[in-house]
């Protein structure tokens, strides 16, 4: 992801929680603000992330699944 404005910085870090737990603006705005001067000079935030789909099911025997009263 590439970032060009503080403010989309700001968005995507209240809309993902897990990022930065505890995110507030009040709390890194120093940082904020050294982020905001750096993008004003034309140099993009860079962000990489890795995402991962894991589907999981449960497999019920055939024994579990006559008891529970499903088809096989």
């Amino acid at each position: 992801m590439e970032f060009h404005d503080i403010g989309a910085v700001v968005w995507i870090l209240r809309k993902c929680v897990w990022w930065v737990p505890d995110f507030s603006v009040a709390r890194f705005e120093d940082r904020l603000r050294e982020l905001d001067a750096h993008l004003r000079g034309g140099h993009p935030f860079v962000a990489h992330s890795t995402r991962h789909l894991i589907e999981a099911r449960v497999r019920l025997d055939a024994g579990a699944s006559r008891r529970r009263g499903l088809a096989a």
